[in-house]
């Protein structure tokens, strides 16, 4: 399911309250974020049905991004059980995505 955080209290909200997410942060400005945010949602339809997406806008939200750490623009990050496990940034392939939730994602819902 997708989500779009509209402040940091409904991110925070989004994360705490899903089994696994995966939270991207991107800015409408940045072409690659916005292929890279595509292909996420396409990877996740496909192959993790039950993995929440939650989109940030960090210009919208730009606490967000303060909070979370997030530096530059794409960042993916991965969470299961509320917990980080991976995190990609800048440059970074749909397939080292794929392979990153592949393990948590079948302990968890398999």
């Amino acid at each position: 399911m997708e989500h779009v955080a509209s402040s940091l209290e409904a991110l925070r909200s989004l994360v705490a309250g899903s089994d696994a997410a995966m939270v991207t942060f991107t800015e409408p400005s940045c072409q690659v974020g916005a292929a890279v945010e595509q292909k996420a949602l396409a990877l996740v339809r496909e192959e993790f049905p039950r993995l929440d997406v939650i989109l940030v806008d960090t210009v919208q939200v730009p606490e967000a991004a303060g909070q979370y750490e997030v530096l530059t623009i794409p960042t993916l990050v991965l969470f299961f059980a509320g917990r980080e496990t991976a995190r990609f940034v800048r440059t970074f392939g749909i397939d080292e995505v794929r392979q990153a939730i592949e393990r948590p994602y079948a302990v968890m819902f398999e």
